[in-house]
């Protein structure tokens, strides 16, 4: 039986996209049991990123129900998932949702692990970076110093127009903690003729990229960015807006993508894309979306089958939200792990179900 729930969960502090400022995120649940099976996945698109909203993607869930119930029922091969899937709504986040749950039903009924269905090398850890906001100095030096000695090696930090403190507080960390590297994440917030200048002040520190330092209009504009800015750049929002497969079909690849699985939709298609250029995993960062545990454990497991090995990944939002819709064992500090099974889902029984809602027509 499939079945579509919402949730509902407070942020710790208001959260602001180009869409508005939020107090809480929303999403869906989808979950399928049978009598021996009851697992769930998310579809929760995320307002200012994702091309979709959440009335629509219920709107959708609920037209797909019978079939999908129908389908999931049944056992199929990755194949025969994937031709089921081309024939459903290309929404991302819908996408997202079934592919994951029926990945995970193939995992159960099987009895292997997705890196076994995807025939990858085993990845039982990813490491996660950690995420420092606008904040002032003093806070954002005791909140930098926290995740450093709580094992975080890697920190991605927001960049305003005016980049403020942001050089010395962290040229301050790298004498301190030697070992940490940064990443900036810009928003696209620097005016192009600043991105020479602004980027030459952290060009002596150990920073790995710089997502998105100024807005631009066209694919070759992004790529032009990368020989005026002094330090590696990354996309993110320019994946959405000019496509992966339009970014790695250029004759020099973005220095670093970062990949949000649940705006990329579809997982079979996203694993084919990646896999389809030699080394391109050695370009990808994966990052969630700001999903609850339920679609950050799935994120969490394509981190390990498609994402660079041994360096952070963006998995560590959950600890933005004041309540979990289930409870992540897998995080250790800095890292997230699985058990020998790689379960990249969770039953219905272990959601907190003061976070979830019947949905109407679900």
């Amino acid at each position: 039986m499939f079945k579509i729930y919402t949730y509902q969960l407070p942020f710790k502090n208001v959260f602001r996209t180009a869409a508005g400022t939020f107090s809480n995120r929303r999403g869906a649940i989808i979950r399928y049991h049978d009598a021996v099976t009851d697992i769930v996945a998310e579809a929760a698109p995320l307002p200012g990123f994702s091309s979709e909203t959440l009335p629509e993607v219920l709107h959708i869930l609920s037209a797909v129900r019978d079939n999908a119930g129908r389908f999931f029922a049944a056992p199929f091969t990755i194949e025969q998932l994937g031709s089921w899937l081309a024939r459903q709504p290309d929404i991302p986040s819908v996408q997202f949702a079934l592919s994951s749950l029926g990945l995970s039903l193939i995992c159960i009924r099987e009895e292997c692990t997705l890196p076994q269905l995807f025939s990858v090398p085993k990845l039982r850890s990813v490491p996660m970076n950690g995420v420092l906001g606008d904040l002032p100095e003093q806070e954002f030096l005791t909140r930098a110093n926290s995740l450093a000695e709580a094992g975080f090696t890697t920190l991605k930090c927001k960049v305003k127009q005016e980049t403020g403190h942001l050089p010395g507080s962290l040229s301050s960390l790298h004498g301190t903690h030697p070992n940490l590297s940064f990443r900036l994440d810009a928003n696209r917030s620097w005016p192009l003729d600043d991105v020479s200048k602004n980027s030459k002040k952290f060009s002596r520190l150990p920073v790995e990229y710089i997502e998105e330092p100024a807005p631009v209009a066209t694919l070759q504009a992004f790529m032009k960015l990368r020989t005026i800015c002094s330090l590696p750049v990354a996309a993110d929002e320019s994946i959405s807006q000019f496509g992966l497969n339009e970014l790695i079909n250029q004759p020099k690849l973005p220095d670093r993508l970062i990949i949000k699985p649940t705006l990329a939709g579809n997982l079979i298609d996203l694993f084919a894309t990646i896999r389809s250029r030699d080394h391109l995993d050695d370009k990808v960062i994966i990052t969630t979306a700001l999903e609850s545990a339920v679609g950050t454990r799935m994120i969490a497991a394509i981190a390990a089958l498609l994402g660079m090995p041994n360096r952070a990944h963006g998995l560590n939002t959950g600890t933005l939200f004041r309540k979990s819709i289930a409870v992540e064992t897998g995080i250790y500090g800095s890292v997230f792990s699985f058990d020998e099974k790689m379960r990249a889902w969770f039953t219905f029984s272990q959601l907190n179900q003061q976070a979830i809602f019947s949905y109407p027509d679900g």
